[in-house]
Parts: C-alpha cells; sequence; structure tokens
C-alpha cells in the first residue's frame, strides 16, 4: 500500500525522512498552492474578508478611543469642580481676613497702634477752581 503524501511549502518533515538523492523532481513544489492560479472569487473572497477584519479592528480601535476620552474628560471634570471648592473656600478666607474688625483688633493688639485724636486728623481738601470745576 502507497501511503497518500501531502506536501507543504518547504515541508521539514518531509525533507529529514527522506534522502536527498532520492527526491522526485518537482516534488518540493508540487502544491496546488504553487502551481495552480489562484481564482477571481477567491481574491475577492479574500479582499472582502481583510476589509471586514480591517474593519472591525478600526472600529474596536476607535471604541478603545473613545472611552479612554471620557475616563480622562470625568477626571478632568472631577479635578475642575475640586478646583472651583478650593477657589470658593479661598475667596471665603479673604473675606474673612479683610474684615475691618479684624484688621482692627491686629492693629490695636498685635501692632499696638491706637486710634487717632481728634486734633491728629488733618483733613485734606481739594480746591475747586473754576477751571476744574465740575459742569452741574
Amino acid at each position: 500500500m502507497h501511503s497518500k503524501r501531502t506536501y507543504y511549502f518547504f515541508n521539514h518533515t518531509f525533507l529529514k525522512n527522506r534522502e536527498p538523492g532520492k527526491l522526485p523532481l518537482g516534488s518540493l513544489f508540487s502544491t496546488s498552492f504553487i502551481t495552480k492560479p489562484i481564482s477571481q472569487r477567491m481574491l475577492v473572497m479574500f479582499a472582502t474578508l481583510s476589509f471586514l477584519v480591517l474593519s472591525l479592528l478600526f472600529l474596536t480601535w476607535i471604541r478603545i478611543s473613545q472611552m479612554q476620552s471620557g475616563y480622562a474628560l470625568a477626571k478632568l471634570e472631577t479635578q475642575h469642580l475640586a478646583l472651583q471648592e478650593q477657589a470658593r473656600a479661598l475667596e471665603l478666607e479673604i473675606a474673612v481676613l479683610k474684615r475691618p474688625e479684624r484688621v482692627r483688633r491686629i492693629a490695636v493688639q498685635e501692632l499696638k497702634l491706637m486710634m487717632p485724636s481728634a486734633h491728629q486728623i488733618i483733613r485734606h481738601q481739594k480746591s475747586l477752581d473754576k477751571t476744574n470745576a465740575p459742569v452741574h
């Protein structure tokens, strides 16, 4: 009985099991893949399948990019809200630090300043010339 042989392009088991002098001519390249031309229908099917696979890969890449952008946007929104809250807290702190009662207390208690008496106050009034007088 003769066993059925399948030849592959550079099949290493075929080359190992045979002696180099006993190889039939052309047997190494006798597969239908090498000797027969590919039909037009096979080319169209291969092109269609390749297009579908590449399209699915592209759509998957777009979806992953969209998800990553969404996560980055959510993180930035969280940071924005935290910074807004921090800005509100700082504005409130500024308002507390600028209160006239607090400034007066620090001036009197810590800096040992006193309120001026009536004779220490000098009032400055601008002289109104006819040239600088406002028009009513």
